[in-house]
């Protein structure tokens, strides 16, 4: 087990396999866990037209996940100096995990606003403290705020605040 988490923190093809793999295969569990329990059927009943189609949306998040591994890797070349920004990604990455339960699962689209922002305010801290070690880490994340934020959209047009 040692091994591995050695490996997960070097700066070679396997330190880059193992991130991109660690973090792609939580990202399948979850939406795994989603369609176990239904939560994929879409609620018609408030329809926004720019809502992308239900398939299209786990398929983001996979991207989205592996750039978060990438951007982990990406910190392995920084050294020991980065731990602590590493560990940032892994709880946004675990943050991010837990996006289906307070967006879907608590069935409020308004506990499903504030967890989006509560997304977006922590990629933006996590970048912030990316970006001394890692321009390109930095820039990975930022695709995370700009989806969180269309999500947001549809879920204040869900609520008829637009």
């Amino acid at each position: 087990m040692k091994a591995l988490f050695s490996n997960f923190n070097q700066s070679n093809i396997i330190g880059l396999l193992l991130n991109v793999t660690i973090a792609v295969t939580l990202c399948l569990a979850i939406n795994g866990v989603i369609f176990g329990l239904g939560w994929d059927s879409t609620d018609t009943s408030n329809p926004v037209w720019f809502a992308p189609q239900g398939y299209f949306i786990p398929v983001v998040w996979i991207i989205l996940f592996a750039f978060i591994g990438i951007a982990r890797f990406l910190l392995n070349a920084s050294g020991e100096v980065a731990n602590n920004t590493k560990k940032l990604l892994v709880f946004l990455l675990v943050f991010c995990l837990a996006y289906p339960i307070y967006t879907i699962g608590l069935s409020s689209e308004i506990i499903g606003f504030f967890g989006n922002l509560a997304t977006i305010a922590l990629t933006i801290f996590v970048i912030t403290r990316t970006w001394q070690f890692s321009k390109l880490a930095t820039t990975l994340l930022v695709p995370i705020v700009a989806w969180v934020c269309f999500a947001t959209l549809i879920v204040m047009a869900e609520i008829g605040w637009i």
